[in-house]
């Protein structure tokens, strides 16, 4: 398999990925609380799919261009010397376009993935009062600043706009070279990794603070840190852009479907986690009653609360000790039941 080939074969294998895994995501969530009872985060994945999906298309079509013009030797960088309006250098603009194209749609659908967690902590707090949900009304105006950053740094880099898209110079600055742009590559990656480093930390206290067992704490933990994985990959394809600029175009595209992939798996994970705990239930029960607990129904709940401005006590946010068991579906899909008549219903 050449690399054309090889590269074809991986987008598109990404994206059924990707779209599958956020199938999954619906139907769990189907399953838990119907179509009618879909909420903001349900939706934002569902148009970060739409997104992604515009995204590989364009990967798929610029990184074709680039790989077919390689082997016949007909891409400017592969000149010594070109007329003005050849078609290598129209070659390399109409691959600026792809590339100028594609930011904005990768930084989207990234952004939309992180809304929607935000959404998910937001609905998992219902009735939690104080810092905590200063945090994530924080966190929305942090997501939408971001954007914009990455959005208009994409936009105003290259002065003037055309400069974008040029077809008279053999040499074009870093600046006005969408794939490997440094203004454009260092303000995204650290838009995007700032804003995950925040949205791991942000549940981490509120989850520690239960009374669940330790390693339920620290499974919580992890199940909610996906977004470290999507640093790693952010990380490593800024470090190839801007040590191998030569590279630069089609490392862009490949990476960005990539990590995008990553984002979807992981920012999608918490939901679908449900369904997959209920194909692998025998395991997970067998795991779970090698500990035999004494604890009743009513018990089992932990009830955080959180003081507000005047310091009195809001409303109490119900976290299960059973997070992964029958009562996870409630707190991980958003059925909010308020505390007292969760504890009746249990009685």
């Amino acid at each position: 398999m050449d690399d054309l080939q090889q590269f074809i074969a991986e987008v598109w294998s990404l994206f059924a990925l990707a779209t599958t895994f956020t199938g999954i995501r619906m139907f769990a969530r189907f399953r838990s609380v119907g179509w009618k009872q879909f909420t903001s985060d349900d939706y934002l994945a569902c148009s970060a799919i739409l997104f992604y999906s515009f995204q590989v298309m364009i990967a798929y079509k610029g990184g074709t261009l680039y790989r077919s013009r390689s082997t016949t030797g007909t891409l400017a960088e592969q000149q010594e010397w070109l007329e003005p309006n050849s078609p290598p250098l129209l070659i390399r603009a109409q691959g600026s376009k792809y590339h100028l194209a594609s930011w904005p749609l990768y930084a989207t659908t990234l952004w939309l993935l992180k809304a929607s967690v935000l959404v998910l902590y937001m609905r998992l707090t219902t009735g939690l009062a104080g810092a905590y949900r200063i945090r994530i009304i924080v966190g929305f105006t942090i997501l939408a600043t971001s954007w914009a950053a990455v959005i208009l740094t994409t936009l105003l880099a290259c002065q003037p706009f055309q400069g974008y898209f040029n077809t008279t110079d053999m040499k074009v600055s870093n600046v006005c070279s969408p794939a490997v742009s440094k203004p454009i590559v260092w303000t995204c990656y650290s838009m995007n990794v700032s804003t995950d480093i925040f949205l791991i930390a942000l549940p981490i206290p509120m989850l520690w603070k239960t009374s669940i067992k330790l390693w339920k704490k620290i499974g919580l933990c992890v199940l909610f840190s996906g977004g470290a994985i999507v640093v790693v990959f952010a990380t490593v394809r800024c470090v190839l852009l801007t040590t191998n600029p030569a590279y630069g175009a089609p490392l862009s595209g490949t990476w960005g479907v990539r990590e995008g992939f990553v984002a979807i798996i992981t920012s999608n994970f918490p939901m679908a986690f449900t369904l997959v705990r209920g194909m692998l239930g025998p395991a997970f029960n067998s795991l779970q009653t090698t500990t035999p607990s004494a604890q009743t129904p009513s018990t089992q709940l932990d009830t955080l609360k959180a003081s507000g401005r005047n310091g009195r006590s809001a409303r109490s946010a119900v976290m299960s000790d059973r997070i992964f068991t029958e009562s996870e579906e409630k707190i991980v899909n958003g059925r909010d039941t308020p505390p007292n008549e969760e504890v009746n219903s249990q009685a």
